[in-house]
Formats: structure tokens, C-alpha cells, sequence
């Protein structure tokens, strides 16, 4: 005889599937999708903050409104706007800018208020610096550096010229 023939084995039963007996129940579903969340008025609370013990109450409602995505579409520009500068330095790194024409890139780059005319953002910016690199009587678009970058971005010549005249109107 073996050990586990000699211990006693409780009786076989069925497995309780209620909604009483956990989350392995096809309940667990229904519960995630009723659990309370900042929207729906269950979990609605109210901080104020009395200062100097003047009485006057500071309500937080701003801050939440904040946090559920009240200044999200000023959030989403912002983070545009610093991945075109990322870009830009990296950029004009690749094509050995100085830093009088990286910060002349820059202030036309920030200075450009309908940036959705143009194609793509990396169309604009090689836009960008094919100009400024003109401006500098460099001619860029035939360095090897400047058409590697053009190649990888998948922007031909015929796109960065088309951003270069709607460039210059608005320069």
C-alpha cells in the first residue's frame, strides 16, 4: 500500500460557479465593469483647504477637472512642439550645423504658426534647414549627410521644395 492510499480523501464534489463564491465566476466581468471610477458619481468627494483660519474655503474641483483632461489638447501641442525641436537638433547634428543656423532653424520653427499645411514634420524640418543652410550659402540638399536623412525619412525632393515655397511666403 502506497501513502496516498492510506490517507482518507474527501468526497469528490462539484465546483461552486455562484456568484457568492469568488471571482472565478463569470461574475468577475460584471464587477470590473461596475466598479466606481471618477465620472460616475460614486466616488464624488469634496476637499477644501481653509487657510490662515480665514474661513475661506478653496474648492479642488479645478484640479480634478485638470486631471481628468482639461488642458489635454494644450498638452498634446506642447509635446508636438518639443518632439519638432528633438528632431530638429538631431537633425542639424547629422548635417554639421553651426549654432548660429541650428538657433536660426529653431526660431523659424517656432515661429511657423500653420504647421499642418506642410506634408509631414519631417518634410518641414529638412524644409527648414535646406533654407537656412541657403541663407548660409551652403548647399545642402547635394551633401550626402542631408539625403541620407531624406532617404530615411522617406521625403523626396519634390515634397522638401513644395515646403519650401509655402516657407518662404510666410518668411
Amino acid at each position: 500500500m502506497s501513502y496516498d492510499d492510506k490517507r482518507k480523501r474527501p468526497p469528490e464534489e462539484p465546483l461552486d460557479y455562484s456568484p457568492s463564491s469568488g471571482p472565478v465566476g463569470s461574475h468577475a466581468k460584471e464587477y470590473e465593469l461596475t466598479a466606481p471610477h471618477s465620472n460616475d458619481g460614486r466616488s464624488k468627494t469634496v476637499t477644501k483647504f481653509y487657510d490662515n483660519g480665514e474661513g475661506e474655503s478653496i474648492d479642488y474641483d479645478k484640479l480634478a477637472k485638470i486631471n481628468d483632461g482639461m488642458y489635454s489638447d494644450k498638452s498634446d501641442k506642447r509635446r508636438r512642439r518639443a518632439e519638432r525641436r528633438r528632431d530638429m537638433d538631431v537633425f542639424t547634428d547629422v548635417c554639421n550645423f553651426p549654432s548660429h543656423s541650428r538657433d536660426r532653424a529653431h526660431h523659424i520653427l517656432d515661429n511657423i504658426e500653420d504647421v499642418r499645411r506642410h506634408e509631414s514634420d519631417e518634410t518641414l524640418l529638412l524644409a527648414i534647414i535646406s533654407l537656412v543652410a541657403n541663407e548660409n550659402e551652403r548647399m545642402i540638399r547635394q551633401e550626402d549627410s542631408f539625403q541620407s536623412i531624406c532617404e530615411s525619412c522617406s521625403v523626396t525632393r519634390k515634397q522638401i521644395r513644395n515646403s519650401r515655397k509655402k516657407l518662404r511666403d510666410k518668411l
